[in-house]
């Protein structure tokens, strides 16, 4: 083992694994019946010696390894290939095999497991009142229609496997289940890595929705009723729902429309926030993504983007907080008249340029303070490298 040690660990040098895919691999081995030495030589179901020599085997599936380029092993799930060596050496070689020729004729990982079935299943929905439909996935897109007289729920799951016959087997054996407690009605994705399930929802107006997914876009649209989202990587859509509104987004991004919501809130690590013809109260946050709001009626607004401009469009007088902060990105606000708020507009590298009049104004470099009205709410803008612009908005555009 010390010289395939050796170069399993050039493999963790180059790039191609990293010590946990490694660590994991080695493991499989470990584990795999294919893999035991001092065993009597016979030839098990999938053709392989038993008693040949770890090492033998474990050289050959390195060997395979060691062809493919830093890219594309970046793509493989190694944790895929484990699964398949712990069944035995054979199948995970083949699956070695399979994504090193999808390579070479430029396809790439995405057939990674040699074959596919897929499977289309519609069960009826009924979500009793008082309780929230609850959807879990890992893989997938998620799309719930509201305002229909029935519910129904479609999934299009779609199986990889090492052949053929085992993805038909996994195909075959699938049956989804909708699960009922107390206070949700609930469906789960299948366990297993090897499998992707679209899911299509329909469902009355006036029903809550919990979604929690791993990648996946999601749609909600006409629920006309709270919505939850926690997704790691995919775009989100919301249109026209009401309440408690939340989405937590790793990577990709938010587009909400007609949302009035007691709350609505959003953070994303990367990507860009849009809300449209919205209100309630408003809490904003991404770490890389521009921000823009168009037609808000925000009872309370927070926005906090470290990089990214922000654009916002409030269509209603602000009397209450209104709180604007960016590290890196330009700030455009555009307001109505018959405000009645005190006004702080800064900036630490850039320009402030404000065309709206205020009382008692206050003009400095990178600096513009006063007051609309009797001063009752506070509207505050904060940017550290970045311009501030402030102004009537335009409402030709409605």
């Amino acid at each position: 083992m010390k010289e395939e040690t050796i170069r399993i660990m050039k493999l963790v040098q180059e790039g191609k694994l990293s010590p946990d895919d490694a660590a994991e691999l080695i493991d499989a081995f470990s584990d795999s019946p294919n893999t035991r030495p001092n065993e009597s030589t016979h030839e098990d179901s999938d053709g392989v010696k038993k008693g040949e020599k770890y090492e033998d085997h474990f050289g050959r599936f390195i060997s395979s390894i060691e062809k493919i380029g830093k890219d594309v092993a970046k793509n493989v799930n190694w944790n895929d290939i484990a699964v398949q060596v712990r069944q035995g050496v054979n199948k995970g070689a083949d699956a070695i095999k399979q994504a090193v020729d999808d390579a070479k004729k430029g396809g790439g990982f995405s057939l990674f497991f040699g074959s596919t079935q897929t499977k289309r299943v519609q069960l009826p929905l009924q979500v009793p009142e008082g309780k929230t439909l609850r959807i879990e996935t890992r893989d997938g897109d998620i799309e719930i229609i509201g305002g229909q007289e029935t519910g129904s729920l479609t999934i299009d799951a779609s199986f990889r496997s090492y052949d053929e016959v085992e993805a038909k087997n996994q195909a075959d054996t699938y049956t989804p289940v909708l699960e009922e407690g107390d206070h949700y009605v609930s469906f789960r994705q299948p366990e297993g890595t090897n499998v992707t399930t679209d899911v299509s929802i329909k469902i009355p107006a006036g029903v809550p929705v919990e979604l929690k997914l791993t990648s996946g876009d999601v749609t909600v649209v006409d629920t006309v009723a709270p919505v939850k989202i926690e997704g790691s990587s995919g775009n989100v859509k919301i249109k026209n729902a009401k309440g408690a509104v939340q989405v937590s987004e790793r990577s990709g991004s938010v587009c909400l429309e007609e949302v009035e919501a007691t709350i609505l809130s959003v953070e994303t690590r990367s990507g860009d926030i849009s809300v449209r013809d919205s209100g309630g109260v408003v809490e904003l946050k991404t770490s890389s993504g521009n921000v823009a709001l168009k037609k808000m009626r925000a009872k309370a607004l927070s926005v906090e983007a470290a990089s990214g401009n922000v654009d916002a469009d409030l269509c209603q007088p602000v009397t209450g907080s209104v709180n604007v902060t960016a590290v890196t990105g330009n700030v455009h606000m555009g307001i109505v008249e018959n405000c009645d708020c005190r006004v702080n507009l800064n900036t630490l590298r850039g320009t402030v340029a404000s065309s709206v009049p205020l009382l008692d104004e206050t003009i400095v470099e990178g600096r513009v303070t006063g007051q609309l009205g009797s001063g009752l709410g506070q509207l505050d803008v904060s940017v550290v490298t970045g311009n501030v612009s402030f102004e009537i908005r335009d409402s030709s555009a409605d």
